[in-house]
């Protein structure tokens, strides 16, 4: 089995970690925490709203990779700071600005966090996907 690390073009550097891995065998693919920051790494917003939709491009670029999609997205984590009727109601905003009402339903989990990486990013998402 191989297994392929990549950094796309279009999102931030890293430092020990890589935003995909892929597995050669099965096309199992992994996607790191994905927040809202643009590619120099910088939050875009200090809204929920704008973060996850930055956070849900940001992830179709790690797919996109690999030749994935979100069609592909069998399993999303959600973190989200602040986690409230609010904060909810902008998450699904963002997630149907970015996949639109087709998005197909990966198993999901969201969890409410007190805090991420840095202190001014409220909304972090990782996948896995199958080809």
């Amino acid at each position: 089995m191989t297994i392929e690390r990549i950094n796309p073009p279009g999102l931030p550097a890293t430092v020990g970690y890589s935003h995909v891995v892929a597995t050669s065998r099965t096309r199992t693919i992994y996607i790191a925490g994905q927040v809202g920051v643009d590619e120099a790494g910088v939050v875009v917003g200090a809204d929920h709203r704008s973060q996850a939709e930055r956070a849900m491009r940001n992830l179709l670029v790690a797919l996109g990779a690999v030749g994935a999609t979100i069609d592909d997205v069998v399993k999303l984590n959600f973190l989200v700071v602040g986690v409230g009727p609010e904060a909810m109601a902008a998450v699904f905003e963002a997630a149907f600005a970015v996949f639109g009402d087709n998005l197909p339903a990966p198993a999901a989990t969201l969890y409410g966090v007190m805090g991420l990486a840095e202190p001014d990013q409220l909304f972090e998402l990782d996948a896995v996907a199958m080809l």
